[in-house]
């Protein structure tokens, strides 16, 4: 093998060693703003793109629902998120600029104790099980600045929990519920901000911590 055939073939290699290497998290975007401080056309552009990912987590699409209603939870969305939350993350592809993950908090209180309400955490199916939603979480680790970070979830949402115990948080329990399913705090949680519960019936819910 000649000089320049040696040369190519090291190259060749080189590069299918650092392909491999390559995280899936190498070409998505995260950024973090307030969003109370997002103003005008942009902020419905950028907020409809979130509501959106939202609704197609939650397995929702757009032909199952009446369009007044989808117009009405995307302006309940949007007064939620900025009239509420201190935080808004999202996750882009970066080739296509397409929105992947989204994620908002707040800052609150919670039985008298200053906390970090993480509201919800969201991936578009087809870019699951490539750590970004624990890379979501992580934006806001940093976020909260030692602020106790607590959140609740449908206690049959496994995928969820998971990942919430993946990222050091503990499930909320107490004497009469061990299973966490229903406590005081995982009840509260729901209904602070705003009233919209996930559900109706408190055993339904469960709650996580990380100090």
């Amino acid at each position: 093998m000649n000089k320049t055939a040696l040369t190519c073939a090291l190259l060749l290699i080189s590069g299918i060693s650092q392909a491999s290497e390559r995280s899936p998290l190498d070409n998505i975007l995260f950024t973090s703003i307030d969003p109370k401080h997002i103003k005008g056309h942009k902020s419905d552009t950028l907020l409809n793109e979130h509501a959106r990912l939202a609704l197609t987590c939650a397995g929702v699409t757009m032909e199952q629902v009446a369009p007044v209603i989808i117009d009405q939870y995307y302006k309940e969305f949007k007064t939620r998120i900025t009239t509420k939350m201190n935080i808004l993350i999202g996750a882009r592809e970066d080739q296509t600029s397409k929105l992947v993950a989204s994620a908002s908090g707040c800052i609150t209180e919670l039985d008298g104790q200053k906390i970090c309400q993480l509201n919800y955490v969201c991936v578009d199916p087809g870019h699951r099980k490539k750590g970004i939603g624990t890379r979501m979480v992580e934006e806001f680790n940093d976020f909260q600045k030692k602020t106790p970070i607590v959140l609740f979830c449908l206690k049959n949402e496994e995928a969820a929990r998971g990942l919430f115990q993946k990222c050091g948080f503990a499930l909320e329990v107490d004497e009469a519920h061990p299973d966490g399913a229903g406590t005081d705090v995982a009840w509260k949680l729901a209904t602070a901000l705003g009233g919209m519960a996930i559900s109706k019936n408190p055993k339904d819910i469960v709650a996580y911590m990380k100090k």
